[in-house]
């Protein structure tokens, strides 16, 4: 089992005598790989590999936060080289997908080790017990002079394949650069030392555009009481957005108990009629908010406060 023997190669660290005499002793006679074969599968895999910057598409299953899945990497690598068999949607940096960081939400980037497509399947599964160690930057325009990651920036860290972005770091409508710098080491027990420069290094890097939320909307009332009852009919107006369509939603806020209530799920239309029944001298706050075509939300100017009486 080739699978099984490569981990004794992951002990392998300079082809020592000692550890050849090792796993040659453990491949019985019905083996196909050698001691050699499987060295050599290893260093072609690392040769022939490239590292891709992806993101997850909006509706993908990780897109709120680090991946839930037992082999994430694994999965990745599949929505890359079948992307019409994957249940998982990706989107390759900087290709396809302008303003595709959201300063609303947690963003996740993935630097994945992608074997080449002539690959060996001896030579994929040496590739698989590689050790990578990434190291992250990026630079742009960010609210805070540092921008909280996981894992840290500029801070190698072994198996780091995800940054995770959270909410409120970056400018809006800002530039920013974003870069991963991977190598890959020989399969072992022990971390690779800081010192060691690994068998290959990858830097890859993504100019990217933070997505610019709906601006300028405000949201009106109209009122009246009909048997008894309030109604009222809530509009949004004079959004602007470069990322249709919107999507728009209202909450109403009682000023008393501070409690808020959803008047509306996300739609496309912007008006919506809610009933309320007078209160003594009940005031509510009405808000809209505004949903643009990558998901980034904004509240409408000037919340409209209505008596209940």
């Amino acid at each position: 089992d080739v699978v099984g023997e490569l981990a004794t190669v992951r002990r392998l660290s300079g082809g020592g005598d000692e550890e050849e005499v090792e796993l040659q002793r453990r491949l019985d006679s019905s083996a196909v790989a050698t001691a050699d074969d499987l060295k050599s599968a290893f260093f072609n895999a690392v040769g022939g590999a490239t590292v891709q910057l992806v993101t997850f598409a909006q509706d993908g299953n990780y897109i709120a936060g680090q991946p839930e899945s037992e082999s994430p990497l694994a999965d990745l690598l599949d929505a890359i080289q079948n992307p019409s068999n994957s249940r998982q949607a990706v989107i390759t940096l900087p290709q396809g997908w302008p303003g595709v960081l959201d300063t609303n939400r947690t963003m996740v980037i993935a630097a994945i080790v992608v074997p080449d497509v002539n690959a060996t399947t001896l030579e994929l599964e040496a590739l698989a017990w590689a050790r990578s160690r990434v190291t992250w930057n990026l630079q742009g325009a960010t609210v805070n002079k540092r921008v909280e990651t996981t894992p840290e920036l500029e801070h190698p860290a072994l198996g780091g394949h995800f940054l995770s972005i959270p909410p409120a770091q970056m400018m809006f409508g800002s530039q920013v650069d974003i870069t991963a710098q991977v190598e890959i080491h020989l399969p072992g027990d022990e971390p690779p030392d800081l010192c060691d420069a690994g068998v290959r290094q990858f830097e890859v890097t993504a100019s990217l555009s933070v997505n610019q939320p709906p601006a300028a909307g405000f949201a009106e009332i109209s009122s009246q009481m009909v048997s008894g009852i309030f109604l009222c009919e809530l509009t949004q107006t004079q959004w602007t957005d470069s990322n249709f369509p919107l999507q728009y939603r209202f909450e109403a806020e009682d000023v008393d108990s501070g409690e808020v209530v959803v008047l509306s799920d996300w739609s496309f239309v912007p008006t919506r009629m809610v009933f309320f029944l007078p209160r003594t001298q009940t005031t509510k706050v009405l808000r809209g908010y505004a949903r643009d075509g990558l998901g980034s939300v904004m509240e409408a100017a000037e919340p409209v406060s209505v008596v209940l009486r």
